[in-house]
């Protein structure tokens, strides 16, 4: 199951671009993730998000999927627009 987590703070700017990104997989059509499956079980995580307006967090989330080097987190925040961030696994620790 994925918990829901919130932004600890409601005056956060909304939709800000994620800078430490970091994507699994990269073909002529750009960076993705297409075939990665999700990890079972999912793994209570903590990791650092480098936020364009907000800078650095240290969030509360959960990893579904692993690929290498990479991570994807789950977490609800309303400064993303989607709820899932590929991050390198170097930002990701688990809770």
């Amino acid at each position: 199951m994925i918990e829901r987590h919130s932004a600890p703070n409601p005056g956060h700017k909304p939709h800000q671009r994620v800078l430490n990104t970091s994507w699994p997989l990269h073909d002529e059509n750009g960076p993705h993730a297409r075939g990665i499956e999700d990890m079972r079980p999912h793994v209570p995580a903590r990791a650092r998000i480098v936020f364009e307006h907000d800078g650095q967090a240290i969030v509360d989330c959960t990893a579904v999927r692993q690929h290498g080097d990479h991570v994807c987190i789950y977490l609800h925040d309303d400064r993303l627009q989607v709820p899932y961030v590929w991050l390198a696994a170097a930002d990701v620790r688990r809770r």
